[in-house]
């Protein structure tokens, strides 16, 4: 399983010494941050799909991604 270092008579021999050598282990990902990534996902999903809509309804008063040069005269 992850996070386990196994004893060498159970695993297969490695293909390089750095593999022997190259152990890592993560910390469990709390469910509050991934609820929060989650959310943050959906907010930005949900604000791309309100500007869409309001580029093609023409309420938007500009309807490109970025704006536009000026002209400097």
């Amino acid at each position: 399983m992850f996070g386990t270092k196994q004893s060498s008579e159970d695993s297969a021999p490695a293909a390089s010494p750095v593999d022997s050598r190259h152990f890592e282990l993560f910390e469990e990902t709390p469910l509050f941050i991934a609820v929060l990534t989650y959310l943050g996902y959906a907010v930005l999903i949900i604000v791309g799909h309100i500007r869409d809509f309001m580029r093609n309804w023409n309420i938007e008063k500009v309807p490109m991604a970025a704006e536009p040069i000026k002209e400097v005269t």
